[in-house]
């Protein structure tokens, strides 16, 4: 599955949502991120921000979960996680909640290898020293746990799932086997980055540009590109 990003909910302890999405469009947050890179200029994360120069866009996870913080405290309060609609939707699917490595090394400030190697700790690969600068530790608690990368299983269609989706007559003439074992849900990503596979660009070399509403020339490297400050994610003129 890929769906727009970040495209941000916040949702109770039962996963239901407390208020409507905030699209990837959504510009409201434009003002904290000018409070993000004032407070925490310098902060390695902010490296996957133009080598830390910025701007850093008002689409991306961090700002939005500061707006709603700042501006919608009842909701924060009520909040038991924030993530990207990718995630409840993946959660509907196979009764799995986590997030794509693709997403959060995009538009999260996370490093997503780390955080997918490191299972069950909510700090690995995580922006904690930014968090921190911008008084926002507590959406650590509130992300999910678990982070898979694009491409590897996350979970198993539920019955619930397939039942909604008209799929149980399809489903039962499948091999028993098959039925047995559930149909695989693999982990998706942003958009742009899931066409980037259906454009054949996954060598490295390729470039991609995608357009429409939004215009990314994504290109593929063979390792990661080390900028002039010796960061590993951060290079002038790039971003995510």
């Amino acid at each position: 599955m890929d769906t727009t990003c970040c495209s941000v909910v916040a949702l109770d302890e039962n996963l239901s949502p407390l208020r409507p999405c905030l699209l990837w469009m959504d510009s409201r947050s434009s003002s904290q991120t000018q409070t993000i890179l004032e407070k925490a200029r310098g902060d390695h994360s902010l490296f996957v921000n133009n080598d830390g120069e910025g701007p850093i866009s008002a689409e991306w996870m961090i700002p939005k979960a500061l707006w709603i913080k700042e501006n919608e405290p009842e909701i924060w309060a009520k909040a038991k996680y924030i993530c990207e609609k990718q995630d409840y939707l993946n959660f509907k699917l196979t009764g799995v909640l986590c997030t794509s490595g693709c997403n959060v090394a995009a538009r999260w400030h996370w490093d997503a290898e780390l955080a997918c190697q490191s299972k069950g700790d909510r700090h690995a690969g995580r922006p904690v020293s930014l968090l921190g600068k911008i008084g926002l530790l507590d959406v650590l608690d509130k992300w999910p746990n678990e982070c898979v990368e694009m491409g590897r299983v996350l979970g198993r269609l539920s019955n619930e799932a397939v039942r909604h989706l008209g799929l149980t007559d399809i489903i039962a003439k499948l091999p028993l086997e098959q039925q047995q074992q559930g149909i695989p849900v693999a982990q998706g990503g942003p958009d742009a980055y899931v066409g980037m596979v259906g454009l054949g660009c996954v060598s490295p070399g390729k470039l991609a540009l995608i357009t429409g509403s939004s215009h990314l020339h994504l290109a593929v490297v063979p390792s990661p590109v080390t900028s002039q400050k010796g960061t590993r994610r951060g290079l002038k003129g790039v971003w995510g």
